[in-house]
């Protein structure tokens, strides 16, 4: 991990199951606007009626916004850089994060909000291919708030020859 000190929390495996919950710190995000995400037809990420991908409506997002996300299966790495709450509604039997090897480090999603809440989701990691990584299913930044993780199922990635150490781990935390 380039230049950054990590530890892990979780277990090394297939499957975190039921809840995972952590806080840290203190503070709380207040909810302004409920941005809907649902990838079915007739989405749009321009014009957000509703936004297809977590990322778009994260990105049109202000602190203290929640995102409400439709049942389905998305293939992304979110990239929570803002205080907000991304909620399923539908809960974590209908609504999977598939990661994909990008954006983020190790394709995980990433928590660097203050204050964030990833609610009702099973989160899919990869295994590692080859010389490659595999998946960490949630990384947090350093110097965060108050991060709430729960009802969540995280399915871990298998780490191959070329692990680091970071990836495969259900939960990653850095420091610096």
């Amino acid at each position: 991990m380039s230049n950054r000190q990590s530890s892990r929390i979780g277990i090394i495996g297939h499957t975190l199951p039921a809840m995972v919950a952590l806080a840290v710190g203190l503070g709380a995000a207040a909810s302004a606007t409920v941005l809907n995400v649902d990838g079915s037809a007739g989405c749009s990420d321009v014009t957000g009626t509703p936004y297809c991908t977590i990322q778009a409506a994260l990105n049109a997002a202000a602190n203290g916004d929640t995102l409400s996300v439709a049942a389905g299966t998305y293939n992304e790495s979110p990239n929570v850089t803002k205080s907000v709450v991304v909620q399923s509604v539908s809960g974590r039997d209908a609504t999977f994060i598939n990661l994909q090897t990008g954006p983020t480090y190790l394709g995980s999603l990433t928590i660097g909000g203050a204050n964030v809440t990833v609610d009702g989701f099973t989160i899919v990691g990869f295994d590692a291919v080859g010389n490659g990584l595999a998946s960490t299913n949630i990384l947090l930044n350093a110097g965060l708030g108050t991060v709430v993780v729960s009802n969540n199922r995280l399915q871990v990635g298998n780490p191959g020859v070329g692990s680091n150490g970071d990836d495969g781990m259900g939960l990653l935390t850095t420091y610096d």
